[in-house]
């Protein structure tokens, strides 16, 4: 199981954050890096993956990976036809800590993307 992350050559799993954990409310917006250290665990990827399988016995939890990168989101969008949208649950306000999208992610990517960074701009409809 640790080979993949050996080809994408991450050194920890910290791009996992638990959204949420019934079992334990406490690890919520932690990373399996941080979850790691807190059991007393070297950072080995060996060890966090192993810490992924006990949240996993006691009832697995939300998780939110963080994987693409504002570069990576810019250069998709330069492609003529593509499309966002979110995979986001619904969900309860205040509940756990989801990733941001569940939130409600148009309005916010609407912005960034065609406002303030500008990566792309809406075309004018044609009067034709």
């Amino acid at each position: 199981m640790t080979g993949i992350y050996k080809k994408r050559k991450l050194k920890n799993l910290d791009y996992a954050v638990v959204a949420y954990f019934e079992a334990d409310t406490t690890l919520n917006g932690k990373d399996i890096s941080e979850i790691n250290k807190l059991k007393g665990r070297k950072t080995t990827i060996a060890n966090e993956v192993e810490t992924i399988l006990d949240l996993v016995q006691q009832g697995s939890a939300g998780m939110v990976f963080h994987g693409m990168s504002e570069e990576d989101v810019k250069r998709i969008m330069q492609y003529p036809f593509n499309m966002f949208a979110s995979d986001a649950s619904i969900r309860e306000f205040g509940v756990g800590v989801p990733h941001p999208r569940g939130y409600g992610p148009t309005p916010a990517y609407l912005e960034n993307m065609s406002g303030k960074k500008r990566y792309w701009a809406w075309k004018k409809p044609s009067a034709e």
